[in-house]
């Protein structure tokens, strides 16, 4: 006997749906250091990089898995699943925690990824302190710093996403600050389950082709190489896909919001935003739950060396190849480094300085190219526009020149007489 949950998962800007499909132990958490200096002592944190292909959960917790007995009295190997043959409760068993856990961790081991370990006091929490407990955990062993806390005006905002099986918006009445790319830091994520860790899966490990658009859980991924692949996992872990979104992998000061709501297959937020000033208020921090995890987990903390550094990782040269109401074609070359994507981001105005979209991603490992953005309807007629071309390599982003585009026409109309 098996079972089909159904959940929905979005992101900001974009939907995501997931269609479920349905068969304990872990080290401790330990930071992974993910960082470099410049030669001015600023400390780069390495670019996020993404699984290249969407990991399969084993144990599958998203099958009944074997299954005897009557609805009412019956007894599934997966113990999410409970007599009634419904995901009721699954958020407070230990088993399915633990089982879902294990697929979690075995995906990470296949990453090449430390494992882990849920803290003591896992069943104690609350929904919105399991979802901030989880994301701060996956960002600490990747060598990122831990977001300080949740702050009630956030947490507010997610409740009422969550009860709108909606994304999150900016919180009322926070002061929100600017990310390194002068955008505002911000971030957020719906998913449309009850179980906390059941929703990090499919945001951090199911997030990006599945081979055709009926078998990819986010329909913002409509390919291998789509910019919309991998959006949750990098929203969540601070840097968004368009680098001028999120709070930043290198965020100090950065708190969450985070709440779970009704629904049919319930409803769960994170917010994550970037606080214009610091300390602010927070009810649940990240300091206070280090006691419950059987080894400390801390944030890599890099030295800085203000003369030393990494040698230098090159420089990005561009230019516009054509700009006309077909599309955008730049073509770009770096100097040096290995690089691991690319994008070309349209910016409304001279400067660029407000990302509009759309965004292109290229190959990996390649070190020149020519990117064509067709023209869409981001782009207006007789608007002043520009671009610049952004290349991650092993230790960040290196931006090239910004490019001015001169306003388009629209096209004369011919009529036939």
């Amino acid at each position: 006997m098996r079972t089909t949950p159904l959940f929905i998962i979005h992101r900001r800007r974009n939907i995501t749906r997931a269609l479920a499909i349905f068969v304990l132990g872990a080290a401790g958490l330990v930071a992974t250091p993910a960082v470099a200096t410049a030669g001015t002592g600023q400390v780069i944190y390495v670019a996020l990089v993404n699984p290249s292909a969407n990991i399969t959960p084993n144990p599958n917790f998203l099958s009944g898995g074997s299954c005897t007995g009557s609805v009412g009295s019956v007894t599934c190997s997966n113990p999410c699943v409970n007599a009634q043959l419904t995901w009721a409760g699954s958020n407070d068993n230990l088993a399915c925690s633990n089982y879902v856990l294990q697929s979690i961790n075995n995906a990470r081991a296949s990453l090449g990824e430390t494992a882990l370990t849920l803290p003591s006091n896992w069943i104690s929490l609350t929904s919105p302190q399991r979802l901030f407990v989880i994301a701060d955990m996956e960002r600490v062993v990747a060598g990122y710093p831990p977001y300080l806390g949740l702050n009630d005006a956030l947490s507010a905002e997610a409740q009422t996403a969550a009860n709108n099986n909606a994304d999150p918006g900016l919180a009322p009445g926070f002061d929100v600050g600017n990310n390194p790319w002068s955008a505002t830091g911000f971030d957020g994520a719906w998913a449309g389950t009850d179980n906390v860790l059941m929703a990090d899966y499919l945001w951090m490990y199911d997030d990006g082709w599945g081979g055709s658009t009926t078998t990819t859980s986010n329909i913002a991924c409509t390919g291998p190489d789509a910019f919309g692949c991998w959006g949750h996992r990098d929203e969540l872990l601070g840097s968004s896909t368009d680098p001028h979104s999120g709070v930043g992998l290198g965020c100090t000061t950065c708190v969450m919001g985070a709440a779970s709501g009704t629904g049919a297959t319930g409803s769960l937020v994170d917010l994550i935003e970037l606080p214009a000033t610091s300390p602010v208020a927070m009810s649940f921090t990240w300091a206070q739950e280090l006691t419950f995890f059987p080894s400390m987990p801390t944030p890599a903390t890099p030295t800085i060396d203000p003369h030393g550094g990494p040698a230098p990782i090159g420089k990005v040269t561009g230019h516009v190849v054509s700009w006309n109401t077909h599309g955008l074609t730049i073509a770009w070359a770096l100097s040096s480094g290995a690089t691991f994507v690319t994008v070309v981001i349209p910016s409304m105005g001279l400067g660029c300085h407000t990302s509009i979209g759309p965004v292109q991603q290229i190959t990996h490992g390649v070190q020149h190219g020519v990117i064509t953005v067709p023209f869409v309807h981001h782009f207006g007629y007789g608007v002043h526009y520009s671009a610049l071309v952004e290349v991650g390599v092993n230790s960040g982003l290196v931006r090239g020149p910004c490019l001015a585009l001169a306003p388009l026409h629209r096209p004369a109309r011919h009529h036939n007489k």
